[in-house]
């Protein structure tokens, strides 16, 4: 292996630098895809509406070009981000729509296992789970999620997952940005293997 001196390593780490500083350079603009926002559901003012839950299949491009079957909740493919605050009691009617068994999970909250969502609490087809959550902890951005006996993983892998965000009167009160989708943004990260379709003049 040849040696380099110190010159060497930083002039390529500048010009590594100056590569990954140019994206337009790199990729045509028109090849850009915008990131989808998460829908926000804000149930801070207090409402005693229950917050209803639809848990649904769907589908979505993920970029292909062609639509991929999915799941989501209250849309095609994931969840929202649902806002709440410290001291709220909050009803949630979660309805299974996907044709299969299912539960959900809060996961991050500090509450009971009776409203847990864990495998031990899974609704039918068809069924709704009515539940009223104590929201009794510091601000903080926490997650629900699929969590069915055997088949979590698969489930939050096509979409039953989304944010849960905790406000308290510190977090109001902070000098933070607070305009979702302008000045604020949640990012929900997954990983995807996408096959691309082929035809084969074979009989195979």
């Amino acid at each position: 292996m040849q040696d380099i001196d110190r010159r060497h390593f930083l002039a390529s780490a500048a010009a590594t630098g100056t590569l990954l500083a140019s994206p337009p350079k790199l990729f045509a603009q028109n090849s850009m895809t915008a990131m989808p926002q998460i829908a926000v559901a804000d149930l801070t003012s207090g409402s005693n509406v229950p917050y209803a839950m639809d848990l649904r299949t769907g589908s979505h491009n993920f970029g292909t070009g062609a639509a991929t079957d999915t799941f989501g909740i209250n849309s095609d493919y994931l969840g929202p981000l649902v806002k709440v605050r410290r001291g709220q009691e909050v009803q949630f009617d979660v309805t299974n729509n996907i044709g299969e068994l299912t539960a959900v999970h809060w996961h991050g909250l500090h509450i009971p296992g009776d409203v847990d969502g864990g495998p031990h609490q899974s609704i039918q087809p068809g069924a709704t789970w009515s539940l009223v959550l104590t929201i009794d902890q510091p601000a903080g951005l926490n997650w629900f999620h699929a969590h069915t006996h055997g088949h979590t993983m698969p489930q939050v892998y096509k979409g039953l997952a989304g944010l849960l965000l905790i406000e308290d009167d510190d977090s109001i009160a902070a000098d933070l940005p607070k305009t979702f989708g302008v000045e604020e943004f949640a990012v929900v990260l997954q990983d995807k293997h996408l096959r691309c379709g082929w035809k084969s003049d074979s009989n195979d």
